[in-house]
């Protein structure tokens, strides 16, 4: 096949996303670099603009991001923290909006993550044995999904699901392999903490997606659940070990 034949290494298959996400987002360039500062098509992207930047310029000040904002319905002000407004976006404002809007910031982080949502789904599936080709297809069928490709202009909060792909592959690292697990561990808490950080939707959606994997593999395996605990149980202590990531992760939101 031509993907086995002229993209032999990762960082090929890399370059083949890029320009295919290069060539596809090719309308939002001119937005990217607009210095509009607020943008909507409608949706709730005028509320994301102004409470991710918010939440930026707390960061820059050390401040909990998700201190009270006593800019909207003053005096009372609103909490942040449980309005769902994808805080995740003002992570990547710190590398992007000394450079661009925040309208601007906005839709690179959200290209980013769409491009992310190709490579960790490509890693995952050649990890569970997949073909290049058929990865590389999946991966951009996930990412381009129409589910979430209509949502780009307007709920910017379900556009960074690349986290579901990189947390999955995270927990089979930690599985299956024996080097490396402090490194994989530590990125499981932070890749799960940053499903609230987008929204909560998919830390509910994740959760129930490892409850139904395992009920299943239980279901097929015909294994009980203490033989599922023996697999585990060499693991468990990189598992609390993301557990204590996540939790130090959420801090921010849990004090708010």
């Amino acid at each position: 096949m031509i993907i086995n034949r002229y993209f032999q290494s990762f960082w090929s298959i890399v370059i083949l996303l890029f320009l295919i996400n290069l060539i596809v987002n090719w309308g939002f360039i001119p937005e990217i670099f607009s210095h509009d500062q607020y943008r909507t098509y409608g949706g709730d992207g005028i509320n994301y603009q102004y409470f991710d930047e918010s939440f930026y310029r707390n960061l820059k000040e050390f401040k909990n991001p998700f201190d009270h904002n006593y800019n909207i319905l003053y005096p009372f002000g609103t909490p942040t923290a449980l309005q769902d407004l994808a805080p995740i976006h003002s992570i990547y404002f710190i590398f992007l909006r000394p450079f661009f809007s925040i309208h601007g910031s906005i839709l690179l982080s959200i290209l980013i993550s769409i491009f992310l949502a190709e490579i960790f789904t490509y890693l995952l599936l050649r990890y569970l044995g997949v073909s290049k080709f058929f990865s590389l297809i999946f991966a951009l069928v996930f990412a381009f999904n129409p589910g979430a490709s209509i949502r780009i202009l307007g709920h910017f909060a379900y556009m960074h699901y690349f986290i579901f792909p990189l947390s999955v592959l995270l927990i089979l690292l930690i599985l299956r392999e024996n080097k490396k697990l402090i490194f994989y561990s530590i990125g499981l808490g932070i890749s799960v903490s940053l499903l609230i950080y987008s929204t909560f939707y998919f830390f509910i959606m994740f959760i129930l997606l490892i409850l139904l994997y395992t009920t299943a593999y239980l279901i097929i395996s015909r294994r009980n659940f203490g033989t599922v605990f023996e697999i585990f149980r060499d693991k468990i202590r990189f598992f609390l070990l993301s557990l204590g990531v996540f939790l130090i992760s959420i801090m921010p939101f849990i004090y708010a």
